[in-house]
């Protein structure tokens, strides 16, 4: 068996065990979702969507096995698109936030109470800078544990499901970079300080300009940014007006991907309503933002 064979034998394994998996965590309210879990779906992006294909995939391309291997695998990848958007909204849900904490507590051996542990938690995760924290033994152990390894999985099987359908005719590696490991600010502090003063108590809970500087560019460890729950549509129009700024195209996808999933933002909802405060639809006071907004980005 060559290396592309063996790969796909492996994505079928872990195509069947995710999809096992995801049934089981719907048919129990969620209780089979722990620490075992977010594990098997870590090692499931960096073993097989991290792999890349594209040296070797000529060879037995059309063996009997090679087809086999595709359909099923094809099979079993409509099944998980499928069932993840039937349920997106529950695995969204899941408290992963409850599994990195209770993590914590085994390692620290604390007694403190859940409120308290949170707040050692934010504050050991806040010390270091993004990228030292993202590849720290800590977060190996602990921190990838609130990481939404179901919608990740989900946008890498939408993808691996066009390369099997094409059977890697236009393939392309992922970029293996999902966390957007980012050492360097995207937007200028000017144009973040003068968002803050518009979007600060209105648009957004109260937050220091330093703090949303830092999560805006995803310099952050700790997500402090909360929306207002009436002003949505206007951070959705702020986020696209900041991509725009962005001229590297793949730099400005994967911010773009990041910075929803930050916010547990819906492509499709964003996709369909960040032009509203734009539009002839809007009324007066959106149209009165939308107008403060384009003049910060002028």
């Amino acid at each position: 068996m060559n290396t592309v064979d063996a790969y796909l034998e492996i994505s079928l394994q872990l195509t069947d065990t995710t999809i096992m998996m995801w049934e089981q965590e719907l048919n129990t309210s969620g209780n089979s979702f722990n620490f075992d879990s977010q594990d098997i779906y870590r090692q499931y992006l960096t073993n097989v969507f991290l792999f890349d294909f594209k040296d070797r995939v000529e060879s037995n391309k059309t063996t009997t096995n090679r087809v086999e291997k595709l359909k099923k695998l094809k099979e079993n990848l409509e099944l998980m698109i499928k069932i993840y958007e039937k349920n997106s909204n529950f695995f969204t849900q899941l408290d992963r936030n409850a599994l990195r904490l209770t993590k914590f507590r085994e390692i620290t051996k604390s007694t403190l109470s859940d409120n308290d542990l949170q707040l050692d938690l934010y504050r050991k995760i806040e010390l270091p800078e993004r990228k030292a924290y993202l590849e720290s033994d800590f977060y190996t152990e602990v921190g990838f544990l609130n990481y939404d390894y179901h919608y990740e999985i989900y946008i890498h099987s939408k993808k691996l499901l066009e390369d099997v359908k094409t059977n890697f005719d236009n393939y392309e590696i992922y970029d293996n970079d999902y966390l957007f490991i980012n050492n360097k600010p995207l937007f200028r502090m000017k144009l973040i300080g003068e968002l803050h003063d518009f979007l600060n108590n209105l648009v957004i809970e109260d937050i220091s300009e330093y703090d949303f500087y830092k999560e805006i560019n995803i310099l952050h460890t700790v997500n402090k940014i909360k929306i207002s729950k009436d002003h949505v549509v206007v951070f959705y129009y702020i986020i696209h007006c900041l991509s725009n700024t962005i001229k590297d195209k793949e730099i400005k996808k994967k911010w773009l991907s990041r910075i929803l999933q930050e916010f547990g933002i819906k492509r499709k909802s964003y996709d369909s309503k960040y032009r509203h405060i734009a539009s002839s639809d809007a009324n007066v006071t959106l149209k009165e933002y939308c107008t403060q907004i384009d003049s910060v980005f002028k």
